[in-house]
């Protein structure tokens, strides 16, 4: 059998309003390839896994659902659902997000023409929930080197298109499904910007949904942080594998971030389980550690103007 050209990764959770115009387009995308869509419901309880099961049975040669009976998580499902592709390119669209017409296209266009690239992206137009309207793009950037992006990730995770070959070799030299890491796609970004070129489209082939109570758009201002945690975590993670001049100013903003933490939570478990094992024999590292306990928001807006990750 012809091996599919194109997988695409669905994730989806409670996302019943708006699951059918995400499949529709990308089912609605020109192209002489072959499409494989493998969709992941994580165990959701309004109607979604039968809106998957409806386009499943409507097109069985393209859409392979994955209907949970437990609930993975975002990144236990996401390697899951991709240790299923077997496509050579990679496409992934959350639920709730859809692609622009001419994204397919436009983006096999440069892999295929180009077998550096590892990776391409482009611009992705935000569709604010709250007020049902277009608000702007979330936009790339030229500069899509390992040193740009360490510092911030300014790559949509929507608009992504990679390599199968090389999301094999990053899961089997990170092991990134066994990490705590809240998020799924800004790990593979740092790898692939240290291992391949990534190639951006000036312009969006996508619509991201944004929803004030996402993980990475928490209204909790401690959830926030959590998610922050995280974030460092995996920054910390790629600049000590590079050995980049960051990786001592990120592990700095961590122990700021999980002392900050420990502040809102205020229990002994979680002071010790943050930032026990950064207590030193310094005196001084050691006083700016129990400041950033007993005075978090004073001592974290000194500490953030001499630091900046």
């Amino acid at each position: 059998m012809k091996q599919n050209t194109i997988s695409v990764i669905v994730l989806t959770y409670n996302q019943k309003d708006t699951v059918a115009q995400t499949l529709e387009s990308i089912l609605s995308q020109k192209t002489t390839d072959r499409l494989e869509i493998i969709v992941g419901d994580d165990c959701s309880t309004d109607g979604t896994a039968d809106i998957v099961a409806e386009y499943a049975e409507k097109y069985p040669n393209i859409i392979v659902p994955v209907l949970r009976d437990k609930n993975l998580g975002v990144v236990k499902n996401y390697y899951d659902i991709l240790s299923r592709a077997t496509g050579k390119y990679i496409m992934g669209c959350a639920g709730d997000d859809y692609w622009l017409p001419g994204k397919v296209k436009e983006q096999l266009a440069v892999m295929n023409a180009n077998p550096s690239i590892g990776l391409t992206y482009s611009n992705a137009k935000i569709y604010n929930t709250e007020t049902n309207q277009f608000e702007g793009d979330l936009k790339g950037d030229c500069d899509n080197s390992f040193n740009s992006l360490i510092v911030c990730n300014h790559v949509p995770a929507v608009s992504i298109c990679f390599r199968k070959k090389l999301i094999m070799e990053f899961i089997k030299e990170v092991k990134p499904q066994l990490k705590s890491w809240l998020m799924e796609d800004y790990p593979l970004v740092l790898w692939f910007s240290l291992k391949s070129n990534i190639h951006y489209h000036n312009k969006p082939l996508c619509v991201y949904r944004m929803r004030p109570n996402s993980v990475s758009h928490a209204d909790s201002y401690l959830k926030g942080l959590i998610f922050e945690e995280s974030v460092l975590l995996v920054k910390r993670y790629f600049a000590k594998c590079a050995n980049h001049k960051l990786k001592r100013l990120i592990t700095q903003r961590l122990i700021i971030c999980r002392m900050q933490i420990a502040a809102l939570m205020k229990t002994k478990s979680e002071l010790s389980n943050r930032i026990g094992i950064y207590l030193s024999k310094s005196i001084k590292e050691n006083i700016k550690y129990i400041l950033l306990y007993l005075f978090p928001k004073i001592t974290i807006h000194y500490l953030s103007k001499r630091q900046n990750v």
